[in-house]
């Protein structure tokens, strides 16, 4: 029972909200050993996609948080907040509304950003302590900048009529980043940069890698039936077939030869991640190639009891 879910969150539920609502339809709530996690927080007023892992499967999330990631934000000129968006103390400014062809001056600067600070109010560490603890206790938190990676911004729509009305405009984005890329920063940043302050009102992560949100289901949709699997949260990482032989090896720790001819096909060096399947294409561990030919499983998803399957299938 080990494997992940594309999930849509909806605006409002935390992303560990999300996860525990998870488990509850699938019914392993006060179950000992099923362990559930995401790939990626979420917070509470944005939507859209969340990896949300299952089981052994969560020994893979180091391969789910480094992808990339697609978000539509929306970003409303005029006011500050301490938390960047729309959940923090806002702060009315009268300074004068942005152009678009402000806007769309300061983004081209903004996507060629290499650093970002991020916002005050999040979930990193600093001596040892989540920043938004850290802020909650009074306490001024300044966060030194940080490498981001941003690929492409894209206005999606301009709302000059929100300004006609009395306000300031409003603008929403397309963006496409790397990952630790915040965009309740890149709205405090975009405000600062057209000289009018500006804060994130709606975010909705539509991509993580590969995945969209066309793909995914809502927390009160997951079935066993359409949980997918773990060999998916790998990529193209090379991958060899175990036999009943060899996957009984991998489940007591045991090495085992690498002499699958993929392998044989795949420039892969010491040290390099091997996906070791079941014959039906089931992910069962993780190998890392040896100097001497050998693979040493590192992280394996299948209990004893499977392997006594296979064996019985085979007698």
């Amino acid at each position: 029972m080990h494997g992940f879910y594309l999930i849509d969150k909806p605006v409002g539920p935390s992303s560990h909200s999300a996860v525990q609502r998870v488990r509850k339809v699938l019914g392993f709530r006060g179950r000992r050993g099923t362990k559930a996690g995401h790939g990626g927080t979420l917070d509470p007023f944005a939507s859209g996609l969340l990896l949300v892992l299952i089981g052994k499967a969560t020994k893979l999330m180091p391969f789910v948080v480094g992808h990339d990631k697609r978000y539509l934000v929306g970003i409303r000129f005029g006011a500050s907040s301490t938390t960047d968006d729309i959940e923090g103390e806002l702060t009315a400014s009268d300074a004068p509304a942005p152009t678009l062809a402000a806007v769309t001056r300061a983004l081209e600067e903004l996507a060629a950003s290499t650093e970002q600070v991020p916002p005050a109010v999040s979930a990193l560490h600093i001596d040892g302590k989540r920043a938004y603890a850290r802020v909650r206790n009074g306490e001024t938190v300044v966060i030194p900048p940080r490498p981001v990676r941003i690929t492409s911004i894209e206005i999606v729509e301009w709302q000059p009529e929100v300004a006609a009305a009395g306000g300031s405009p409003r603008v929403v984005l397309d963006v496409r980043c790397g990952t630790g890329t915040y965009m309740r920063a890149l709205a405090r940043d975009l405000g600062e940069a057209v000289g009018c302050p500006a804060l994130c009102d709606e975010l909705r992560r539509t991509e993580i890698g590969e995945w969209s949100t066309e793909e995914s289901i809502v927390p009160d949709d997951v079935t066993l039936d359409v949980m997918r699997d773990a060999i998916e949260l790998l990529g193209d990482m090379p991958r060899m077939q175990l036999g009943p032989v060899d996957l009984e090896s991998i489940v007591q720790g045991r090495r085992i030869l690498a002499t699958d001819a993929t392998l044989a096909a795949v420039a892969i060096s010491t040290g390099s991640d091997v996906a070791l399947v079941t014959e039906d294409g089931t992910l069962a561990a993780l190998g890392e190639l040896l100097p001497d030919g050998m693979l040493q499983p590192r992280t394996v998803l299948v209990d004893p009891a499977p392997v006594d399957a296979v064996q019985g299938s085979e007698a």
